[in-house]
């Protein structure tokens, strides 16, 4: 007998269940590696080098002719301490062989000589020389201030010097007797403080000279 088969709106073939594996081991995938690269800064250097315009510069002279007086200043009120200036009665201020002399001029040569100094050391000169003319206007401007000093009536506080000033002062403008007597003195004075002025005026500029210092050369970054 032959065996009849449904047709197949009828026909039902069971399902087998499918069999599903799940892979659960690690998998590693490549990423493509990303970089972010800065961009390229170009540094340019620039030197400017500033000259400059005179060879006296009158801001470092001025300088270094406020700290000579204040050194003039300071030695003689210490000259006065000491007993070696030309406040102690009875001196003869002329003569400069006494200790208020030789104090008076050891005050000079250092008044004078920082002066300079500090006049050629704060300069911005582009040679020795230029800081030793600098130095020597220092010395000239402090000559100046010493002087105008002792016509004021400040005359033994700013030393010996001055005090020789206020004698040669008096004869020149006939405040003092005239006479041969007192040119004589008056001469005597003049004689050794003209030199003492000269060494004065030479230290100045030595001291300029030896505070010199190169100027720095200014530099800018452009980027």
């Amino acid at each position: 007998m032959a065996q009849q088969y449904p047709t197949d709106e009828t026909r039902r073939v069971p399902v087998q269940p499918a069999d599903r594996v799940i892979d659960e081991s690690i998998s590693y995938t490549t990423v493509p590696e990303t970089r972010t690269t800065a961009p390229f800064a170009r540094s340019e250097y620039r030197e400017t080098i500033v000259a400059p315009r005179d060879h006296v510069r009158w801001g470092p002279a001025l300088a270094g002719t406020a700290v000579g007086l204040g050194v003039t200043l300071t030695m003689s009120v210490l000259g006065l301490a000491i007993g070696s200036s030309a406040f102690e009665p009875g001196t003869d201020v002329t003569d400069w062989t006494t200790n208020a002399g030789i104090w008076g001029a050891f005050t000079v040569i250092v008044a004078f000589f920082v002066a300079g100094w500090v006049a050629g050391r704060s300069a911005t000169a582009d040679d020795s020389t230029s800081s030793a003319l600098t130095g020597f206007v220092a010395g000239a401007a402090l000559l100046v201030t010493m002087m105008w000093l002792t016509t004021v009536g400040v005359t033994n506080l700013v030393g010996f010097l001055g005090s020789n000033f206020t004698g040669i002062w008096s004869f020149a403008t006939g405040e003092s007797a005239v006479g041969i007597e007192t040119f004589n003195t008056v001469q005597d004075g003049a004689w050794a403080t003209f030199v003492i002025m000269v060494v004065a005026m030479i230290l100045a500029a030595i001291g300029g000279f030896l505070g010199h210092q190169e100027s720095d050369e200014f530099a800018t970054t452009v980027i």
